[in-house]
């Protein structure tokens, strides 16, 4: 293959054992019917978003008129596209140089227990992970969690999914259902915190990260 991408798609469709040879110039080709999931940023929502335009397959969103996936996807559009072409020329950074994780925490002027205003502040910090995620050129693959209760005591929760991802619908989502899932309703927070790790980036995009908390 000629790309990552497609190389990293190549590499994981005959697994576990198989291999795939993908010549250049045939890259469209090998992906036109395959899953649009599969292609690197394209989570679950997305995916659904595409299902409802009736874009199943990679070729669906390769041939689909830009105008309406600008009207869905705005400025992702064009580069969801090109990927759906096989088309990704940007190389892939060493992890050496990249940052183990993304976060966003928030420190209470007062000790709160209310769900509402909880919830609330999980998705504003989700959302700030997701832009900067994307702005960055980076993909996560897991999603985590930190709390701190009215005494103190500190701990982290965290889920991971295989598929790299970058948009702030899926961070949101996993960020909410840890959320969920661990804190006892009414008592009493602190501090919480949302990061992105497992991070992954590519070339041609300045990484400067310089992410605020309080």
């Amino acid at each position: 293959a000629t790309s990552k991408l497609v190389a990293k798609v190549a590499s994981d469709h005959e697994k576990p054992q198989g291999c795939t040879i993908v010549l250049p110039g045939a890259e469209a080709a090998f992906l036109a019917p395959l899953p649009a999931r599969v292609i690197w940023g394209i989570g679950p929502r997305t995916a659904e978003k595409l299902a409802q335009m009736g874009i199943m397959t990679c070729g669906q969103l390769a041939a689909a008129e830009l105008a309406s996936l600008y009207h869905q996807f705005g400025r992702q559009a064009e580069d969801l596209q090109r990927r759906a072409r096989g088309i990704d020329n940007r190389p892939v950074v060493a992890e050496a140089g990249l940052p183990k994780s993304i976060s966003q925490e928030w420190t209470f002027n007062q000790d709160v227990n209310d769900a509402a205003l909880l919830r609330a502040q999980v998705q504003r910090m989700a959302e700030k992970v997701a832009t900067a995620v994307q702005r960055h050129g980076l993909v996560a693959h897991t999603v985590r969690v930190k709390f701190r209760w009215a005494d103190f005591t500190t701990f982290t929760r965290q889920k991971t999914v295989e598929v790299g991802f970058d948009d702030a619908e899926t961070i949101t989502r996993l960020a909410l259902a840890i959320w969920e899932e661990h804190w006892p309703a009414g008592k009493r927070m602190r501090l919480i915190g949302v990061a992105a790790t497992g991070l992954a980036a590519v070339q041609g995009r300045q990484l400067g990260f310089d992410f605020g908390s309080r």
